[in-house]
């Protein structure tokens, strides 16, 4: 996250300094700066950015188009991190109306905005508009065939939570079967109280059930203790390490799973600041993963990237990009691009471009990442 804010904030100032901050390109590279600073809580920046974003729409005639849509989204999650739950509302209201009106409703990408729509307006005590927007987004994913994805999981599950606290358990009975073909029920019971329903599903399914969802709330109360909470960086790197070299006893490290573990690695001594150590971690995965033909995978081209990083930080400009190209490269043979990592990535390669003096280029790999963001990367 670090990473991408640094080439979001490269990009606002190249977009500014060029004098094209205020077209829809610019729009576009503000509210993905604006997605980068929510993402690591600076909400009041998020804010900001995303007010520039729209003074640039609106000085382009562009505010009613999808990504004028995209920039009402992102608003709409700002403001629901903020606590503003009518402010959220209304922000995904315009979203949808504009995509209304352009006819880019019937989209996965509409089909999250309604999803995000009906948790807020559950959120505000509006049942039977929380569920008139969730059976909207359903009717979109069965209409593009999304039906069983991730989204739709989550879609299922504010669904099966509307109709139970509704008290429409016949209804929310068949929202759970297909909740339950996606997600385990442990993952439904931490939405909320779904006590009433679980009632009717015990009578309907049985004591499996109540013994399921007994359990699922022991183990979320589990989680919720302070004795549970992650380690602390050092902790975890010192755990791994002493896998590894239980590894490399057992003659186990010649594995695809040992060059991820020393990747892991690699990323954690870098984030301790012993970038040489990290270096020396992922030059070993390299070799394994060559030795057992890995390095052409999605895992390989995350390797290369980490190795382009970590140079990076010690002033090896050309080796970076030649690191970042090669998993560019591979990204490209896997289908790989269009990912979270995909994204990240193309803004190291930003980044370097920049630094170099490469504008052009700089400008050009922001831009795409923009684009694999925008899309769901």
């Amino acid at each position: 996250l670090p990473d991408a804010l640094a080439a979001f904030v490269a990009a606002r100032e190249i977009y500014a300094s060029a004098g094209c901050l205020r077209t829809l390109e610019g729009a576009q590279v503000l509210r993905c700066l604006g997605g980068a600073k929510q993402a690591t809580e600076d909400l009041e920046g998020a804010t900001g950015a995303y007010a520039e974003a729209r003074a640039a729409l609106e000085e382009e005639g562009m505010l009613e188009s999808d990504e004028g849509a995209a920039l009402f989204f992102s608003v709409g999650i700002a403001r629901r991190d903020q606590g503003d739950g009518e402010g959220a509302v209304e922000a995904y209201e315009e979203a949808a109306r504009i995509r209304r009106k352009l006819g880019s409703l019937d989209t996965p990408e509409g089909a999250a905005l309604l999803t995000n729509m009906g948790t807020a307006k559950s959120a505000q005590g509006d049942v039977e508009g929380a569920l008139a927007a969730y059976t909207e987004a359903k009717r979109i994913h069965e209409q593009n065939g999304t039906a069983d994805s991730s989204d739709s999981a989550a879609l299922w599950k504010n669904i099966f939570l509307g109709l139970s606290v509704h008290g429409d358990h016949d209804e929310a009975l068949e929202a759970y079967a297909k909740t339950r073909n996606l997600h385990e029920l442990k993952d439904v019971l931490k939405m909320g109280d779904v006590t009433g329903f679980l009632r009717t599903l015990g009578a309907r399914e049985g004591s499996l059930v109540r013994q399921q969802a007994e359990a699922a709330e022991r183990q979320r109360a589990k989680a919720e203790r302070p004795q549970d909470a992650p380690k602390d960086l050092a902790g975890e790197l010192s755990s791994m390490e002493r896998v590894i070299n239980l590894r490399r006893k057992a003659g186990t490290i010649e594995t695809p799973s040992g060059a991820t573990l020393l990747t892991n690695i690699g990323l954690a001594r870098r984030a301790a600041g012993d970038v040489q150590g990290a270096l020396e971690a992922y030059e070993e995965a390299f070799r394994i993963r060559e030795g057992t033909k890995t390095l052409e995978t999605p895992g390989g081209a995350q390797l290369l990237n980490s190795i382009g990083v970590a140079q990076f930080d010690i002033g090896e400009l050309d080796e970076a990009l030649d690191a970042y190209k090669e998993a560019l490269r591979i990204c490209f043979r896997t289908d790989s691009l269009e990912t979270t990592d995909g994204a990240l990535l193309l803004l190291n390669i930003g980044i370097a471009n920049r630094v170099r003096g490469d504008l052009d280029s700089a400008i050009k790999a922001y831009s795409r990442a923009c684009h694999v963001r925008e899309n769901g990367g």
